[in-house]
């Protein structure tokens, strides 16, 4: 299944390089966040190995619409002298979730199984991709421009 998850997040990364170009980067991170999040419902639900194999390409693949345009978002909205500090802030947070997760893996594993587990974090994953759309940033018609998309306003150097 890592197997999987790191052949999806290839070619997520792969494919992304051509819809950055025209897609805002909070529509391509809300597009991952969505199907990070489908492929979680997919994983709690999968009867056979196959189809997990399948979720976790798809959680892979869409991890790469989250991981580079969050990046690069980080760096376009930050003013050159306050880049390293909240580069590092975000990066201790990314690393401080992830422990938070193994810390309370074991607990949340006895009280709701696995398929819980999944539920919950697609719940999550999907309720963020939600607070994502609904901050009025774009809308589903222009957000694939990026004429509609402040966060990728190359005029601001």
């Amino acid at each position: 299944m890592s197997a999987m998850l790191g052949v999806g997040l290839l070619s997520g990364v792969t494919i992304l390089g051509s819809f950055a170009k025209r897609a805002s980067n909070v529509f391509l991170v809300c597009s991952g966040l969505t199907g990070m999040s489908l492929g979680m419902f997919l994983m709690a639900a999968a009867p056979y190995v196959s189809v997990a194999a399948s979720a976790c390409f798809l959680i892979g693949l869409s991890a790469g619409g989250v991981i580079v345009p969050a990046q690069t978002s980080v760096q376009h909205e930050t003013g050159a002298h306050l880049l390293g500090r909240v580069t590092a802030t975000v990066t201790s947070l990314t690393f401080a979730a992830q422990i938070a997760g193994l810390l309370l893996s074991g607990l949340l594993l006895q009280r709701m199984g696995p398929r819980g587990i999944f539920s919950l974090c697609a719940s999550l994953i999907g309720l963020l991709a939600v607070a994502g759309t609904s901050r009025g940033r774009y809308s589903i018609q222009s957000g694939i421009t990026k004429k509609s998309a402040p966060d990728n306003d190359d005029s601001r150097n």
